[in-house]
């Protein structure tokens, strides 16, 4: 795998097991090939919401589209995390001197932000207001967005909100002329 790769994902908050992740080490099924094929055509200035059950590969996609786009030279820094990562990242540029402003503008000037695991927790008011100003700026400044989840497309509006669903309407890479990319197979640890 490619080294300077490896850092940016490195830098960008990838763990251990994502940084081993790619299109190549993504054991495709019949069932996966079209969702696979769709998300390897995924472009720097898309949103992409993966969803589905636990173990479908969603977070394993996200970082093979990741590395992809780092690869072919595309975007030159990515952010990873979970709602709670992006809190902590958030509130330490926020309030240990820099301000929010300076908060926004990294996740917003970020080459690519993904967003892993929503619907594991509720996000706090506070949290869900940051975040919809994230997702927003990114909006703005036409930026890619990567969500992972165990929420289905009717949660979606409910865990952000109607603003942010519409975009992603508009945004959003389409399955079935449908924002939502749904991994609707059983989870691979289950067939080990």
């Amino acid at each position: 795998m490619n080294e300077f790769t490896n850092r940016v994902l490195e830098y960008g908050n990838f763990n251990k097991r994502e940084l081993l992740q790619s299109f190549e080490t993504f054991v495709v099924t019949p069932e996966k090939q079209e969702i696979f094929e769709i998300c390897k055509g995924f472009d720097k200035d898309k949103w992409c919401f993966l969803l589905g059950n636990t173990g479908v590969g969603k977070d394993h996609l996200a970082s093979a589209m990741a590395r992809q786009l780092v690869d072919d030279g595309k975007i030159r820094s990515v952010y990873s995390g979970t709602s709670q990562q992006l809190m902590y990242k958030f509130r330490q540029i926020a309030y240990e001197g820099e301000g929010e402003m300076a908060a926004l503008n990294f996740f917003g000037k970020v080459g690519l932000l993904i967003l892993r695991d929503v619907g594991i927790r509720q996000f706090t008011e506070k949290e869900k207001a940051a975040i919809i100003d994230i997702l927003d700026y990114r909006y703005s400044n036409m930026k890619g967005i990567i969500i992972t989840g165990n929420i289905n497309a009717g949660e979606f509006s409910k865990t952000f909100d109607e603003r942010i669903t519409d975009r992603l309407y508009e945004m959003g890479i389409r399955h079935n002329n449908k924002p939502f990319l749904t991994c609707a197979w059983e989870s691979w640890r289950k067939q080990l």
